[in-house]
């Protein structure tokens, strides 16, 4: 508050030595007013440019009214939209003055945010609808005094709006050696995430899993919680997740088990240089009633750009089990090279 406060004096200084400017006004808690013009203000805090320190992000918590000179866009609760100039309402909150329909009085719990665009592209944005995924293949067939096959299939699809997002994803593998089936196993993911702010966003998922030659006939994970983008661009896209889970194990030898447990998920891609990018993704599955129930998948590489949608790919897989069935090993490993499509 004391930095908010020292900010607004200086603020306040400027706006004196400006001469009267119009300009935008945000009036604090502590009596204080910070002057600058409002480019938005969402959930968390408000940003101004145009200040004596350049942009300033100012929190909304402390923040009781608002003053525009020139008509904004004011996004309620409900999804409507307003657009107007702001003033002052008496005892808190803010007076919305649209040319059309007069004056309305909003508490600031009302406003959702504000905006200097305009309402339609905002709606648009709210609606529109991003799809993108790719599809990865990936053949080896030797022949002479040794004979194998191995086959890699993989492919995601995320649908993504401003508050959604949709991923399905899913790989199998299979190899043979000697005409003798040594591999096969395939994993699957079905998640939805709603984000409650621009980096805040609630999950659910369900992942399966099966490997034949791992004792696995299938594992289930039914899991929700609470994740955080901490950024989400062309160049790069990181965000980390964690919940609650309910995980059933079915074996084709050992005992089926089922138990209460938690899931967390880290998905990481950056573009590195032209047509080249590095990614990694975590997921592991804990049990609470016993830790010894730990499994944990990862995915790290990196994709170049062969065309604008061909890509090929070198990957490194890894498949953790703390307490495998008896005679089994409690890693796999495998290395892959690809060509994909993406879209």
């Amino acid at each position: 508050m004391a930095r908010a406060s020292g900010i607004a004096l200086l603020s306040l200084i400027m706006a004196f030595a400006a001469g009267g400017l119009q300009a935008d006004v945000l009036n604090l808690a502590d009596g204080s007013r910070i002057v600058g013009t409002i480019e938005r203000l969402d959930g968390a805090e408000a940003t101004l440019s145009g200040t004596f320190a350049g942009e300033l992000k100012v929190p909304r918590g402390t923040i009781v009214s608002i003053e525009t000179d020139q008509p904004v866009t004011v996004q309620l609760g409900d999804g409507a939209y307003l657009t107007g100039t702001l003033s002052p309402a008496e005892g808190g909150g803010v007076v919305v003055a649209v040319d059309e329909t007069g004056t309305r009085r909003l508490a600031l719990g009302q406003v959702g945010g504000v905006y200097r665009e305009d309402p339609l592209a905002l709606q648009r944005q709210e609606l529109a609808v991003k799809v993108n995924g790719s599809a990865n293949v990936g053949i080896t067939l030797a022949s002479g005094n040794s004979e194998s096959e191995n086959l890699h299939l993989d492919g995601r699809v995320v649908t993504r709006t401003k508050r959604n997002r949709y991923t399905l994803s899913g790989e199998y593998n299979e190899e043979e050696a000697e005409n003798v089936l040594v591999k096969q196993n395939w994993t699957g993911l079905v998640k939805y995430d709603h984000f409650v702010s621009d980096k805040w966003f609630w999950f659910s998922s369900a992942t399966f899993e099966s490997d034949e030659f791992a004792d696995l006939e299938l594992r289930s994970a039914l899991a929700a919680g609470m994740g955080y983008q901490f950024f989400e661009t062309d160049e790069r896209s990181l965000s980390v997740e964690f919940g609650p889970s309910y995980i059933d194990e079915n074996y084709d030898v050992a005992e089926d088990q089922s138990f209460v447990g938690a899931r967390w998920a880290v998905d990481y891609d950056q573009h590195l240089w032209d047509g080249l990018s590095f990614f990694h993704y975590n997921e592991g599955l804990l049990g609470l009633e016993d830790t010894d129930d730990l499994t944990v998948r990862s995915r790290t590489g990196l994709r170049m750009n062969v065309t604008d949608r061909i890509i090929a790919r070198i990957q490194t897989a890894i498949d953790w089990n703390n307490s495998p069935p008896e005679g089994t090993d409690s890693t796999d490993y495998e290395h892959s090279v690809t060509i994909g499509y993406t879209f």
